[in-house]
């Protein structure tokens, strides 16, 4: 779906205050099998999310992993969403930059870019849980750009495609399926 990161520019919003955050976190939508099959909330993971902010817009896989996992500030919960540097190691081994100055064709062949032209996609600009910051009198959050660049400016109460992350319980074995659309995973 599309989502506001959070619905207004007026005041300093961090991650577990954001309209995102407020929207996923609790067991309503865990339990919701429009977005989760029935009984997957017992299979999540809760996990510690880092939350911040980084204004460095011409930057590495390396550098924004260095900056996003120094960041301090932390909460508990089953959902989260990509972190920027996530989504720039999907197109990238480290070094190639696909922020402000990067190659746009090369970001495009990351595994997780949405694009205009996915037909499943509400919006071809989605959003991480990476906040930018304070950009004028507005705050922004990273996102990924229809054009396949890691976007560092977007005012937060815009609307864009968000698709929630988790991680699976240690204890869930996958047993069969190669991960294809036409042969998913499947765990037990």
């Amino acid at each position: 779906s599309t989502m506001k990161w959070y619905s207004s520019n007026t005041s300093n919003k961090t991650w577990p205050s954001s309209t995102i955050f407020s929207s996923i976190k609790d067991s309503s939508f865990l339990t919701n099998t429009s977005y989760m099959p029935s009984g997957w909330e017992d299979k999540i993971e809760t996990t510690t999310w880092k939350y911040g902010d980084n204004t460095d817009v011409n930057i590495t896989a390396d550098a924004l992993y260095n900056i996003e996992n120094a960041w301090t500030d932390t909460v508990d919960a089953k959902i989260g969403l990509i972190y920027a540097h996530d989504y720039a190691y999907a197109y990238q081994s480290g070094g190639l930059n696909c922020s402000q100055s990067g190659s746009y064709t090369t970001c495009k062949t990351a595994w997780m870019f949405i694009g205009v032209s996915d037909s499943e996609a509400p919006s071809a600009m989605e959003w991480t849980m990476s906040r930018y910051g304070l950009s004028g009198s507005n705050y922004t959050a990273w996102y990924f750009h229809s054009n396949g660049r890691l976007g560092n400016g977007s005012q937060a109460s815009y609307s864009y495609s968000v698709r929630p992350v988790f991680f699976l319980k240690l204890d869930i074995e996958l047993i069969g399926g190669t991960g294809k659309s036409d042969d998913p995973f499947i765990i037990s």
